[in-house]
């Protein structure tokens, strides 16, 4: 039966979205198809229930946060006599479109969750980033990451690491929550899936820049700052051209005022030191 709907999924999924972003992504937006309820901008196999199987995404009112979670279940199904098990899949984009435009590199993918199951089954979210290849006609690879999901009573935060294989951005992003990963997915096995949300390289890049000494403005005109961002750092150096130094600051607090009028107007490099550590290294141009 899996290998049955991998190749519905073959047949279905086939081309990428041109208008589409990652929306609704903590499952507010719900959109009734008769004897099922579709989440706006995500895809499923509810449209099998039209045949006789159950639904297996719904609207949850257990919820991390408003009014509704995604609820993946597995379940015994019954196909022309033959009952099997089947996990159930939740996919970002439509029932004719895989994931949708996407030009950010996030450094990870964060959601909260719920996971249940009687016996030893795991869930799984997958997320692919990928851009256009013209020349072999297909969809190359620019980064993922995978996450297995394993028991949670509580909404449990988590997060998919996501590593990249090219320096490219990408054009679409894929992704796909799976409520039974196990040789043998478990009946009663439930999945519940809220609020995502992706971290970017700007946010961990400003992170990382909030976290490192500063000095400024540059160029300085009267005065000049020195930010310690919270590390220890005592004092300021600072030389010429030709490495005379020409002043020596002693350092108090976190965001240190110094006097550059009795400087020259010129390129100076400072150096800022705990003690007889070196802590950073820097030029600034002083312009009266």
């Amino acid at each position: 039966m899996k290998k049955t709907l991998l190749i519905i999924s073959a047949a279905f999924f086939v081309s990428l979205g041109a208008n589409s972003q990652v929306t609704n992504v903590g499952f507010e937006n719900w959109t009734s198809a008769g004897a099922y309820d579709e989440p706006d901008g995500w895809a499923t196999y509810n449209f099998l229930a039209d045949f006789g199987l159950p639904a297996l995404v719904s609207k949850d009112a257990s919820a991390h946060s408003g009014n509704f979670s995604a609820k993946i279940e597995t379940a015994e199904v019954d196909v022309f006599g033959s009952v099997d098990t089947l996990g159930g899949l939740l996919m970002l984009g439509t029932v004719d479109v895989m994931g949708v435009p996407y030009t950010a590199r996030p450094t990870a993918m964060e959601f909260y969750y719920k996971y249940s199951t009687p016996g030893a089954d795991f869930g799984q979210v997958i997320v692919l980033l990928t851009k256009w290849d013209d020349q072999n006609s297909t969809q190359a690879s620019i980064g993922g990451g995978i996450m297995e999901i394993n028991a949670a009573t509580n909404f449990t935060l988590g997060t998919v690491d996501i590593e990249y294989d090219s320096p490219e951005a990408p054009d679409s992003i894929q992704i796909f929550f799976s409520s039974s990963m196990a040789d043998a997915p478990i009946p009663g096995t439930v999945l519940n899936v809220d609020d995502i949300s992706f971290v970017t390289q700007s946010t961990a890049v400003a992170s990382l820049a909030s976290q490192k000494p500063m000095v400024y403005p540059n160029p300085a005109k009267d005065f000049m700052y020195v930010k310690t961002a919270g590390m220890k750092i005592t004092e300021i150096e600072i030389t010429d051209l030709s490495g005379r130094l020409v002043e020596k600051v002693a350092l108090s607090g976190a965001n240190t005022q110094i006097s550059t009028s009795q400087l020259n107007n010129g390129n100076y490099f400072y150096e800022l030191k705990n003690g007889q550590e070196s802590v950073s290294r820097g030029q600034f141009h002083v312009a009266h």
